[in-house]
């Protein structure tokens, strides 16, 4: 009889502490809902290996679903505006590309145009000659801006795709979990 009271006893004082707990895990719950889910990270601290420098990153909120979406419209519109220029500097290219074949495809009648220079020069000799330099100039003119319109879209694509590198994610994602394990 005793035992049994005992046994009753420990099994209620049980109970009461599961409830304690319970009710304790909810309020957790709750103070971690308000307060951390709404960040998108709490502190981060990186150390420098050979200097005894650091930089310690702040509490940043989670950005507002209505600013996330404005933000992945935006770049779907620079993506397609991206696109359309390759498309442009594509055509173009093909378009110089053909002409400098046709150019240079001849031989024959590239000789022929020699030819041509060098007899109507004896007349005219700057007309012609400043011609043909002012076709050459064009070309370099349209070869230098071809090159830096590739420039340009290298450097919009590596400005786009900043945060996006699945191996420096990778390499992130190791580092936040070593953090602090020299």
């Amino acid at each position: 009889m005793l035992i049994q009271r005992s046994k009753d006893k420990i099994e209620e004082t049980k109970k009461e502490e599961q409830w304690e707990v319970e009710k304790n895990t909810v309020k957790l719950n709750k103070i971690k809902k308000k307060f951390y889910d709404i960040l998108d990270f709490q502190k981060w601290t990186v150390k420098a290996m050979r200097t005894g420098a650091y930089v310690t990153t702040f509490r940043v909120p989670k950005m507002s679903e209505f600013l996330t979406n404005n933000i992945n419209e935006f770049k779907q519109i620079l993506e397609s505006e991206i696109a359309a220029k390759e498309e442009n500097e594509m055509n173009e290219n093909d378009m110089l590309h053909n002409m400098e074949e046709g150019a240079e495809g001849d031989k024959g009648a590239k000789d022929k145009a020699k030819a041509t220079i060098t007899a109507v020069g004896q007349l005219g000799t700057s007309k012609v000659a400043k011609t043909h330099a002012d076709q050459r100039r064009e070309e370099r003119k349209i070869q230098r801006e071809n090159r830096k319109k590739k420039i340009d879209k290298l450097n919009t694509k590596e400005v786009m795709n900043r945060g996006e590198d699945k191996v420096e994610k990778a390499k992130i994602e190791e580092a936040r979990r070593t953090f602090g394990e020299f």
